[in-house]
This record gives structure tokens, C-alpha cells and sequence, in this order.
């Protein structure tokens, strides 16, 4: 399964070039801002992704009215 997975930035572009458009690369960042967060918190529906050891992944649909999303720390995985 491994030789399937993308575990770097190098192996993604490689694969997709890099983005278009500057404004893609200008909003990027390496934490949640105030904005970004309070647009996760507002949204009424999000996927939750899980990997497991043996390589599966699941990604479950979950939501419900806005509010019911809490951000615990701004710093991204």
C-alpha cells in the first residue's frame, strides 16, 4: 500500500505541479487564523477523515447546526 502514498510536499507537486493562481500559495498558512476558525466553527457539516495502521482510511459525514464545531488549538497537524 505504501507505494501509493504521498508523504511529502516534493511528492505532491510532482505529482499535480504547482498551484496556478499566487493566491492559492498567499493563503496558506501553518495555523488556524481568527477567520479560519470562526468559518470551521460556523459550518454546519464537516468530514471526519481516519487512518489506520494497516493503511484504510474512512472519512464519516458529521454535522449539525452551526456551533457545534470546537477548535481546541489553532496549530495545524
Amino acid at each position: 500500500m505504501t507505494e501509493h502514498q504521498i508523504t511529502s510536499e516534493d511528492q505532491l507537486r510532482a505529482l499535480l505541479g504547482d498551484p496556478i493562481h499566487p493566491l492559492v500559495v498567499a493563503k496558506s498558512t501553518a495555523i488556524l487564523t481568527p477567520s479560519i476558525k470562526k468559518y470551521i466553527e460556523m459550518s454546519p457539516f464537516a468530514a471526519l477523515a481516519t487512518h489506520a495502521p494497516d493503511g484504510s482510511s474512512d472519512v464519516s459525514p458529521r454535522g449539525d447546526p452551526p456551533g457545534w464545531v470546537h477548535i481546541k488549538d489553532e496549530k495545524k497537524p
